[in-house]
């Protein structure tokens, strides 16, 4: 389980590379104008890549030890993590409220992940 997660530690870095060229992408494409804006939409992104990548990572090693999963299983956990991804960037591309609720969703997601898989580790209920 240890192994597991070491291994979740530094594929969520290297997720955190593709965001940081996503952003820089961005900032080449759109200047800099709003530095509020730029703040939130990479932090919104860099948690969207960290959950993605989580995704993708989380299930190959729930699915590998599986033969039976193997091929089934990688192709379920890239079309969730694609879709996930396609969605988060439809919500920014509408603009307004929506936009800033989808650069919080990411950062909701991982953090209601991280109490399941606390809680599940015998941590004790957070009241």
């Amino acid at each position: 389980m240890r192994q597991t997660l070491s291994s979740l530690y530094r594929l969520s870095l290297s997720t955190l590379r593709s965001a940081s060229i996503d952003k820089s992408v961005y900032l080449i494409q759109n200047g800099a104008d709003r530095f509020s804006f730029i703040f939130f939409r990479g932090f919104g992104t860099g948690a969207m890549h960290v959950l993605c990548g989580l995704i993708v990572g989380g299930g190959l090693a729930y699915t590998w030890r599986r033969t039976w999963l193997k091929i089934a299983g990688i192709c379920g956990l890239l079309g969730a993590a694609i879709t996930l991804h396609a969605i988060y960037n439809l919500l920014i591309a509408y603009g307004g409220t929506v936009q800033y609720i989808a650069y919080v969703l990411p950062v909701l997601l991982i953090t209601a992940g991280k109490l399941r898989i606390f809680r599940s580790l015998g941590g004790s209920r957070l009241a």
